[in-house]
Order: structure tokens, then sequence, then C-alpha cells
């Protein structure tokens, strides 16, 4: 029975430094960044290979990554924990002295360990976010990827998903959704990236531009700045 406790004590010990961690890692970013992105501005990364015009933000991912090795440390924990009370009890003694806790975080762990490895194969094709090339528009982010054709764009625009937040979200004529990007990977501000992308659209003859990043922008903000005096 003292042992039995005393496994119990370890885990719920886990668990407690497990949960604690991951507040410490949601108040650091809360304070380190806090918003997804500043009204008005884009952030734009420079992709040389190949050259386009590429929108996101590295920094968001750190904390989704912290949260899926959290995740697999408890899991680990309550694996070994369960292999300890098989060794000492048997199958049947040790389902009676297991937290059922230890099943929560396994079904966790394999949950995000499925996620996990969807985003790593999506980031080892194309880092979540934005990119703009003169052929097309990619949107990746949250495990998902999608090549669309310029042409295929009828409009861009921002919609806000109920869990997962405001999303930059492209739609053709018929009004269905051909890509979207999270805020939170975009990095800049959603309502002027939009547009941005259909600038681009209404305009081929200067998608070129977009294997100069520094150069669209600023033919973007020279557009802006003729509208604003109009």
């Amino acid at each position: 029975m003292r042992e039995a406790t005393s496994a119990q004590s370890a885990w719920a010990l886990i668990t407690f430094l497990i949960g604690t961690l991951l507040c410490c890692l949601v108040l650091m970013s809360s304070l380190a960044f806090p918003s997804a992105y500043r009204p008005g501005a884009v952030r734009m990364i420079i992709d040389t290979a190949p050259p386009r015009l590429s929108l996101h933000s590295p920094r968001a991912l750190a904390l989704e990554w912290s949260a899926f090795a959290a995740t697999m440390l408890w899991a680990g924990a309550a694996v070994a924990l369960v292999i300890c009370a098989l060794v000492q009890y048997g199958v049947m003694a040790a389902l009676q002295h297991v937290p059922r806790s230890m099943l929560v975080a396994l079904a966790a762990a394999v949950i995000a360990l499925a996620l996990m490895v969807r985003k790593v194969r999506q980031e080892s094709e194309e880092p979540s976010g934005l990119h703009l090339t003169p052929q097309r528009i990619i949107t990746a982010g949250e495990g998902t990827l999608r090549y669309v054709r310029w042409h295929d764009v009828a409009h861009a625009t921002v919609a806000v998903h109920r869990l997962l937040g405001p999303h930059l979200v492209l739609l053709d004529g018929d009004g269905r959704r051909l890509g979207a990007v999270s805020v939170r990977y975009l990095g800049s501000d959603p309502m002027v990236t939009a547009a941005l992308v259909r600038y681009f659209r209404d305009r081929p003859e200067e998608r070129e531009l977009l294997t100069d990043p520094e150069r669209a922008i600023a033919q973007f903000h020279q557009h802006l700045a003729r509208l604003e005096g109009e």
C-alpha cells in the first residue's frame, strides 16, 4: 500500500511540474509577444532559395514545440510508472494502482505525436506562413499545406475560427476556401496582408517583383500612399 501511495505521489508531483512548466511557457509567451502582430505591420522574411516574398513568424512555433515536448515528457513518465507497476504487481493488480490520469496522459501523447508528425512533415516542405511567388500562393500552418494559383483567387479576406482565432483566407469565385494561414504563423497584420495579396492578384504584370521582396513591398506601399492621397 505504501509503495502504491508513493507511486501515485510521484505521479502527482510529475503532473504538477509539467503543468507548472506549461503555465510558465504561456506566461512568458504572453509577456514577450503580447500580440501576434502589430497593427499595420508586415513582417517580411526574405527567402533566397527560391527567391519569393515570405511572411511568417518562426517565434510562433516555440510555444507549440514546447507544448509537444511537455506532453511527451508527461506521457514518458506515465509509461515508466505503468511498466514499474506491471513488473511489481502484475497486470490485474497494476490496474488498481495506476491513476486514471495516466491513461489521459497516454491518450494525449498519441494525439500530440500525430499532430507533431503532421507538423514536422509540413515544416519540412514549407515553413508555416504565407509565401508569394510569381506563379502561385503557398499557405502553410497547423500541418496543412496548400498551393493556390493566382487566377483561382477571387478574394483574400480575414475570417475568425471559433477555436484557432483569426486566419487570412483565400477564396475562389464560389466562396470556397482555397487556403488559410493563422495570424500566429503569419506574424503580420492580416488585413494589410490580405490587401497585399489582392494587389498582386489584380496586377499579374507586377508579380515578377515577388522574386525581389523589398521591391515588392515598396511597390505595395507606394500603392497605399496613392490611395491615401486620393
